[in-house]
């Protein structure tokens, strides 16, 4: 097929509006990283000196890739040694490291929804969001969690994305105790700032039998690490096939930035405060804020139209925000990490402000 004929296929679509052409973002300036308000590397890690040396010792020692026969590969000892020292980390017994977040998510749940196993997801977990297919049910963790027996499983998070509101731990814990369920649990968005050193709020429970954490969250890293009880080992070992081993690269880093994550208590303390001051001032001038007190921070505005008219806004004063999908609730979020200050806090809150004034609010 000539480009003269697919030329012509385009513009009908076009005209049919089938079809948009897309807005190069690279035509803009770089966002500054202390205006980015949608910034996943919480602590810039990956482009810590010490992090960047390690990736690349790894490649040196191990190549820039792997050979897909398992028992050829060198580096799978180093992999095992970095799974045991996170699940010494996290007081569990067994890790394994995957490469993907959602693979991995669809592996396991898939293997957990059998005929005789009921899933009752949290409606904020990752990717099951308005899903509910056989015998997975979805239920709202503000409220009072569903009855359940042996044959259950109760899947949730630590903390949302959604409303950066914590679990309600207790609660779920003893529901879980109470009604002998599988407990599965993912605390990717903890990880990192919250519980002992950082090293999320699933740790402290030893009766959580699943725990997840993608470490794309805190570390910048497309690494996810399946924490399991003893039972669990098993039931992984015949029900999920075998992970991609991880990339010499990305298993450097992950190890790199686990010896930095005890140090980094200065940086944790430095979000914590600075997402408090940011709800306050928010809720002085008459945002309508989520109840939390994590670094995740939504502002709910009236319709989409508000939405797409304030990123914009932010856009042009060099201020980077995330904005959820139509589906969702009309909102932005906040995503407050170790390099914003008091100025560039301050910066958002005069941004957001001159947008009511210019819209009249």
């Amino acid at each position: 097929m000539s480009h003269a004929v697919l030329h012509d296929i385009l513009e009908r679509r076009l005209a049919q509006k089938r079809f948009r052409h897309l807005q190069p973002f690279t035509s803009r300036p770089l966002i500054d990283p202390e205006l980015n308000f949608a910034h996943q590397d919480l602590f810039f890690l990956s482009g810590h000196d010490y992090i960047k040396r390690k990736a690349i010792e790894a490649v040196g020692k191990w190549g820039s890739g792997f050979h897909h026969t398992r028992i050829l590969l060198s580096q799978l000892e180093a992999q095992r040694k970095v799974e045991e020292r996170l699940a010494a980390l996290l007081h569990k017994k067994h890790v394994f490291l995957f490469n993907s977040a959602e693979s991995m998510h669809e592996s396991l749940l898939s293997a957990l929804n059998h005929p005789k196993m009921e899933l009752y997801i949290d409606k904020y977990f990752p990717l099951v969001k308005g899903q509910k297919k056989g015998n997975t049910h979805l239920f709202d963790h503000d409220k009072v969690l569903p009855k359940t027996a042996t044959g259950k499983a109760i899947v949730t998070t630590t903390l949302s994305s959604l409303t950066g509101e914590f679990w309600k731990e207790k609660q779920i814990l003893d529901k879980a105790k109470e009604q002998d369920v599988v407990f599965y649990v993912d605390d990717s968005l903890a990880f990192g700032i919250y519980g002992q050193l950082g090293l999320g709020l699933a740790a402290a429970h030893s009766n959580i039998d699943i725990t997840v954490i993608h470490f794309q969250e805190s570390f910048g890293l497309p690494v996810v690490a399946v924490a399991v009880s003893p039972f669990f080992r098993e039931f992984f070992h015949h029900h999920i096939e075998p992970p991609v081993p991880i990339y010499p690269s990305l298993l450097g880093a992950l190890e790199a930035s686990l010896e930095l994550l005890p140090a980094l208590e200065e940086e944790r303390s430095k979000i914590v405060n600075s997402s408090r001051f940011l709800r306050e001032e928010l809720s002085k001038k008459g945002w309508n804020i989520a109840l939390s007190e994590s670094h995740i921070i939504p502002i709910y505005l009236e319709n989409q139209q508000q939405v797409r008219s304030l990123c914009h806004f932010l856009s042009e004063e060099g201020i980077l925000v995330f904005h959820f999908p139509e589906k969702y609730a009309a909102s932005i979020k906040l995503v407050v990490h170790s390099k914003h200050n008091m100025s560039s806090l301050r910066s958002l809150i005069t941004s957001l402000s001159k947008w009511k004034e210019k819209n009249c609010l």
